[in-house]
């Protein structure tokens, strides 16, 4: 059985997450919509976050090196981009669907999920979702709304998830991968 246990244990070990701990500073990377960008963290007059020219520039009033700080900063900014990008790919989304009523639309730290569909009350999205590709947040919330008409991973489930987001399999695999 050693080749059938060695086969098993190569393919989840491609799933598993390697995880550092961020120290905010320049030089890092972050992923934002699918893409790496390298933070570039400057001394200013104000607290800035933008994107620009494949970099994510931060401008702080405290000392560059404060990872504490910037980390905030960085939080904060990831927030309200989070807010604008989930709204819009979850109103995009749901016009594929014919429900009576909209689910309210949260967000919650999960440790092992994307999403989760809360019957007749929500949809919840993992805040990290925001660093995967917007095709990886639309399969997220597409298989959410599926929830709303089947409940468990069955054939019927995954014949409508086929249908509402064809290809979903190569989505769901690359989003497992990234973060």
């Amino acid at each position: 059985k050693w080749m059938w246990l060695n086969k098993q244990l190569t393919f989840f070990e491609k799933y598993r997450r390697k995880h550092y701990e961020k120290e905010y500073v320049s030089g890092e990377s972050f992923y934002y919509l699918g893409r790496q960008y390298k933070l570039v963290v400057s001394s200013g007059d104000k607290n800035k976050v933008a994107l620009s020219k494949g970099k994510l520039n931060m401008t702080t009033i405290k000392n560059p090196s404060d990872g504490k700080y910037n980390r905030i900063l960085l939080d904060r900014w990831y927030k309200q981009r989070r807010h604008a990008v989930f709204n819009e790919r979850y109103e995009e989304m749901f016009k594929k669907f014919s429900y009576g009523f909209t689910p309210e639309l949260t967000v919650r730290v999960m440790a092992r999920r994307w999403g989760s569909y809360v019957k007749g009350e929500r949809i919840i999205l993992n805040p990290l979702l925001v660093q995967a590709p917007k095709e990886a947040i639309d399969y997220v919330i597409t298989h959410e709304l599926c929830h709303m008409k089947y409940k468990n991973h069955d054939a019927k489930f995954y014949q409508l998830l086929e249908t509402k987001f064809p290809g979903w399999r190569k989505t769901k695999e690359k989003l497992e991968l990234l973060i």
